[in-house]
């Protein structure tokens, strides 16, 4: 039985006491993270989001298994904000269609959500590929909306959607389930709403094709409204690492009214989420206090290795940086490599853990509070 089926349908609800501590957690972890991202120099601060965006969007699209380029994405995006004239042609159609989508999102994410501006969003995903025959509009026909996996002869069916008769009075009721008031506290309020509406809107499955990607930009619209700014963290980013679970998440919730398991999945996906924000933002931060430190005392040559280290992000080179990675990155002999790597490490630009072969090197940066 689903939750639709459900006398007091769409009443969602779950144990305020039993989310307290993950609720306390979020509030601990995302006001400064607010304040660091109120506090990034412009530049930093716009580019910071750009990545937010192409990673969204590249996450999101992979969890429906589409798997765009970055560069593509990043094109399509840019020339969507119009960040300068960036005029590269973006190859896959796709790209343009959720470049859009998210751009347009992120741009507008005061407005308030409404049955029209839905509409507008899955017209913009499907507007360059159309390969669904009703685009911007609910799902019509007799036909029924099923999840399912296998082969035909044996397919398992994970969710059935309410019949596209009813979508049309169930998503004016998901508009209207947007006024309950979940938290006392503005910002927690609608990171709960959010969590709430993507099992109501996902079980609703309103559009012929689209449902997930739409379902989570509602999850970012809501909270960038609490924010007053566009999210600074992605979500679908840690849904994708474990796809499977996701859905087995969602689709437990839609099997009854109370959503409190969801709830605690949803809070401890937006904690990750957050920590991995912090992160990118120190990285950040971390660069900048880098170069003002050593800009000047790096020969071209160590640059090169220095920007690629900085590329790979605060992961690093897989398995770090070798004295082998740095002969190859500058083309220079074992022995330039080795005694430019001292000078890197008793700089301070580097360190050095390990022994023998096992030597490798990282760029040395501070991740504490920024001052």
């Amino acid at each position: 039985m689903y939750n639709y089926n459900y006398e007091d349908w769409p009443s969602l609800s779950y144990d305020l006491a039993a989310l307290a501590s993950r609720i306390d957690r979020v509030q601990s972890l995302l006001l400064p993270l607010v304040e660091r991202v109120r506090r990034m120099p412009a530049e930093d601060r716009k580019n910071y989001f750009l990545d937010v965006l192409i990673e969204d969007a590249q996450q999101t699209s992979s969890i429906e298994g589409e798997y765009m380029s970055r560069e593509d994405i990043r094109s399509s995006i840019m020339n969507h904000l119009s960040f300068g004239n960036y005029g590269k042609e973006v190859r896959d159609q796709r790209a343009i269609g959720v470049g859009k989508l998210l751009s347009v999102v992120a741009a507008n994410f005061r407005n308030p959500l409404t049955e029209v501006t839905i509409k507008y969003w899955h017209e913009l995903l499907f507007q360059t590929t159309r390969s669904i025959q009703i685009i911007g509009d609910y799902r019509a026909g007799t036909e029924p909306m099923r999840i399912v996996s296998g082969p035909d002869y044996d397919l398992t069916v994970h969710y059935e959607a309410p019949p596209a008769k009813r979508v049309p009075a169930e998503m004016q009721r998901f508009i209207d389930a947007l006024q309950i008031k979940w938290h006392q506290d503005p910002l927690i309020d609608q990171l709960l709403r959010a969590g709430v509406s993507h099992v109501h809107f996902e079980s609703i499955h309103p559009f012929q094709d689209g449902n997930g990607r739409i379902g989570r930009v509602i999850i970012s619209h809501l909270i960038s409204q609490g924010l007053g700014f566009p999210v600074p963290f992605t979500l679908s980013k840690v849904f994708n690492e474990n796809v499977s679970d996701y859905y087995a998440q969602l689709q437990q919730a839609q099997r009854n009214l109370d959503v409190t398991e969801w709830m605690k999945y949803f809070l401890d996906c937006v904690i990750k989420a957050i920590t991995n924000a912090t992160i990118q933002i120190h990285f950040i931060l971390s660069k900048n206090r880098f170069y003002d430190q050593f800009q000047n005392s790096l020969s071209d040559r160590q640059h090169k290795v220095i920007h690629k280290l900085f590329d790979a992000g605060p992961e690093g080179f897989d398995g770090g940086l070798s004295a082998k990675n740095y002969e190859r990155i500058t083309r220079v002999s074992k022995a330039t490599a080795t005694r430019e790597l001292t000078y890197l490490t008793r700089l301070g630009a580097l360190t050095r853990t390990g022994a023998g072969r096992g030597v490798r090197y990282q760029l040395n940066l501070d991740y504490g509070e920024e001052e």
